[in-house]
């Protein structure tokens, strides 16, 4: 019987985790980078998460994915700071194990088998094995996959492929090294490469058929190395809806098919927007980038999406919109919508009469305010810029460079609603509506002070109240 993953603690003790793991301020993270059991970007990716609770929530599902002999290493990093945690999980393996034992004797006593006895199928004819393998061929050499085989895993190293390349962009040099990115289709689907080997520019030739050895796919591209070759291959034709479904460009879907679709899927949507967070800028991949969050609508059903980019910027409430290129992607919260845009998205302004009985979503929803969790963050003086931080002195928004005299000091709040329904319901709170909020129960304003913010919110703890919201909170009312 296998062993239980010692990381399978981890999602029976979510709970546990998310009230007592502590990320901020202790060496965790650092330390399982150094040991490699994360990456660099998914470190960044958790650290571009405001609130703790997804932060840990990140990390914990990464954790999980990992092989069993890497959890001696989260042990480690536990050590010193957070022995409490370290002491909790060790009690729970050593109940889990303990009762793993029990059932391996259980099993054994309900069936015991001698080890003592033979039967003539336990006894091989080695003439007949050797005469076998004499007449069969060893199997050598890597396995020829298939796009679609690993499209939708996290990752896959050592690829071998047979691809057309479909497209074929400018060489650049990043990080003193030059590169450039592809297309590259099979019979099955399509996906970009990045190319870093100089030794296979010249192999990558558009409308050229390539075998592909040793690449390895992170999950949204794949990646040449020192180990990667590429030699010309036999021709063959790629059907054109084969990079459309790919990469979503072709045929739109209905918002009601979206859930069914696999994660890691490409598809275009069609909607009218009626919903829409403000525009404002967060990381993403290590760049800073506009955002907006919208709700979708057809006549199938309605669909949260993150927008990102220019897209974000050219969304506008009521619009009827062709989305092309999104994706659908696993989230590390349920408040997180499940589809996003990409690089590759594009957006179509339809006419004004299609779904024109689908009407804007104004409506409130109502719940009772249980967690919050407060950012501070500078800022620019001019008022139309306080979702904005500033990177090295300069506004997100309006690009000025703000003196340290002139800059102002935010807050952000991120609330947890416990909805009717009984489910949790996290929220971005920007400071106007911060200071709207705490006016509806009449208390004094806290300031810009990180520590008065908090404790105003923790004296409305259980207090109920209506919002509107798209991710960021627009309104509040009682």
């Amino acid at each position: 019987m296998p062993s239980v993953n010692p990381f399978s603690i981890l999602q029976t003790q979510r709970t546990y985790l998310q009230k007592h793991l502590q990320l901020k301020g202790t060496h965790l993270l650092d330390y399982l980078l150094e040991k490699n059991v994360i990456t660099p970007r998914q470190l960044e990716d958790i650290e571009d998460i405001p609130q703790t609770s997804k932060k840990i929530s990140k990390l914990l599902t990464l954790l999980m994915k990992r092989p069993p002999h890497e959890f001696e290493h989260f042990m480690t990093g536990l050590e010193g700071e957070q022995d409490h945690v370290k002491d909790h999980l060790q009690g729970c393996l050593d109940k889990v194990s303990s009762e793993e034992n029990c059932n391996i004797d259980v099993e054994m006593e309900e069936d015991p088998e001698s080890m003592d006895e033979f039967t003539e199928n336990d006894c091989g004819d080695d003439t007949d094995d050797e005469s076998v393998e004499s007449d069969s061929e060893e199997d050598i050499g890597q396995p020829l996959k298939l796009i679609k085989e690993f499209k939708m895993d996290p990752e896959e190293q050592d690829v071998t492929l047979h691809v057309k390349v479909m497209k074929v962009g400018q060489v650049e040099e990043k990080s003193n090294k030059r590169q450039f990115m592809a297309t590259v289709a099979d019979a099955t689907s399509a996906v970009d490469i990045c190319v870093r080997e100089e030794t296979l520019f010249d192999k990558f030739k558009l409308e050229g058929c390539i075998i592909l050895r040793n690449v390895t796919w992170t999950g949204r591209i794949l990646f040449t190395k020192p180990s990667s070759t590429a030699t010309f291959a036999m021709e063959f034709r790629v059907p054109k809806e084969v990079t459309a479904n790919a990469f979503g460009t072709g045929d739109p879907v209905t918002i009601s098919k979206v859930c069914s679709l696999p994660d890691m899927s490409w598809f275009k949507l069609r909607g009218k927007i009626v919903k829409q967070s403000p525009l404002t800028k967060r990381k993403c991949f290590g760049k800073v980038l506009s955002y907006c969050q919208v709700k979708l609508k057809d006549d199938t059903g309605s669909v949260y999406v993150d927008v990102w980019g220019d897209i974000a910027e050219q969304m506008q409430l009521g619009k009827v919109v062709e989305v092309g290129s999104c994706k659908k992607r696993q989230t590390s919260s349920p408040d997180d919508p499940c589809v996003t845009t990409t690089t590759k998205s594009s957006v179509k302004f339809l006419t004004s009469t299609l779904l024109k009985q689908i009407q804007k979503d104004r409506r409130y929803q109502r719940g009772t305010l249980v967690g919050t969790d407060v950012t501070l963050y500078m800022s620019c003086p001019n008022p139309r810029c306080f979702r904005y931080q500033l990177t090295d002195g300069q506004c997100e928004s309006c690009l000025r460079q703000i003196p340290d005299r002139d800059q102002l000091n935010y807050g952000v709040a991120s609330i947890d609603i416990l909805t009717q329904k009984g489910n949790i319901h996290s929220l971005t709170v920007y400071w106007t509506q911060l200071l709207k909020f705490f006016r509806l129960f009449k208390k004094t304003q806290p300031g810009r002070d990180k520590e008065k913010i908090v404790k105003t919110f923790n004296d409305l703890w259980n207090k109920t109240v209506k919002f509107q919201a798209c991710g960021i909170v627009s309104k509040f009312k009682l």
